[in-house]
């Protein structure tokens, strides 16, 4: 959904892209698991329309990238990685399909 915002005499535009897009091109992103994760493979299951590139990126509380993967999913699948050596705390799970993307929270123990 699209919203606007008046400030200093200014519109702000801003723009959804993430869930509602994603299933606009038939595609789904689920929430990552196990969450928490104590140390182990996390799996997200992705859902799409025909053979798409989907990347994962998965960033730290400072914004450092600390994966960062490819993967073609025709239908459905799990895209998977370890995080085994992350230091405990909150990481943001990037997913992009088609160059839409959606971010997950994802909580390492």
């Amino acid at each position: 959904y699209n919203n606007q915002y008046l400030n200093a005499g200014f519109y702000i535009h801003t723009e959804n892209l993430s869930a509602e897009s994603l299933e606009a091109i038939g595609a789904k992103v689920g929430n990552p698991y196990p969450n928490p994760s104590a140390q182990a493979m996390v799996s997200i299951p992705v859902t799409t329309k025909s053979n798409s590139d989907v990347a994962v990126s998965v960033t730290d509380i400072t914004g450092k990238t600390v994966y960062n993967a490819e993967y073609k999913i025709n239908g459905t699948d799990n895209v998977s990685f370890k995080t085994a050596g992350y230091a405990a705390g909150i990481y943001n799970v990037s997913v992009t399909i088609e160059g839409i993307s959606t971010t997950k929270k994802l909580i390492v123990k």
